[in-house]
């Protein structure tokens, strides 16, 4: 008697663990399929706040426009278990040097980031504007979405900002100014698309008070992977 119990318990159990096993397997490929029908990140877009006329005039006098432009050439870090990311690359930026100074302009900051090494500016004239070049290399921290970990891409974001304020410059840009090096490869992943916004930065140094509010031009440069590389 005790071993027929035994023995429908045995068999309960693998019936149990086949179900579950099946459940698992499932879930898995129903996983894959998804994820190979497109790119989809669950990671958090940084700040970005769009320029309108309306808070263009808030920010008073007549900025200037300073085309900004990234051309990321490898990953020599690129972990996304740790949110670790370092790259090399050229940054470059064009404006009229009458109505702003390299000085204004090359003053930046990356997001969650450091400037491991920048060159000298390399400058050219073109026609009224001035096209000045940096060769650097940058370390920066990204916070990753793990919620369909290992299924889902990442978007990793490049953010700079300026330390003026919106009055006296603004940032332009679009995706041909945002180039990848030939050849570019991170092993396990694919690049599927990128993307470059600009606008500006908030930051409350005061809860609550509008007068304690800075604002700093801003780009985003983003770049989707997706498994597969």
């Amino acid at each position: 008697m005790e071993n027929s119990k035994d023995c429908r318990g045995t068999t309960t159990s693998v019936a149990f663990q086949l179900l579950w096993m099946t459940i698992s397997t499932v879930v898995i490929w129903g996983l894959i399929i998804y994820e190979s029908k497109g790119f989809r990140s669950f990671d958090r877009e940084p700040q970005l706040l769009p320029i309108v006329p309306e808070k263009a005039l808030a920010f008073g006098g007549s900025p200037a426009v300073v085309t900004v432009g990234l051309n990321i050439s490898n990953f020599s870090v690129f972990d996304v278990l740790t949110n670790d990311f370092a790259f090399a690359g050229t940054l470059w930026f064009e404006f009229d040097p009458s109505l702003t100074s390299l000085d204004t302009v090359k003053k930046i900051v990356f997001e969650k980031g450091e400037i491991l090494s920048i060159s000298e500016p390399y400058i050219k004239i073109d026609g009224r504007k001035l096209f000045v070049t940096y060769d650097i290399r940058v370390r920066k921290k990204e916070n990753l979405s793990y919620v369909f970990f290992p299924f889902s891409g990442h978007r990793i974001h490049v953010i700079i900002d300026n330390i003026a304020t919106p009055g006296e410059i603004v940032f332009v840009s679009s995706t041909e100014n945002f180039k990848l090096g030939h050849g570019l490869s991170v092993s396990g992943w694919r690049v599927d698309s990128k993307n470059v916004e600009t606008g500006y930065s908030l930051s409350e140094l005061k809860t609550g008070d509008a007068r304690k509010v800075i604002y700093h031009p801003r780009v985003v440069f983003s770049i989707d992977f997706a498994l597969g590389g």
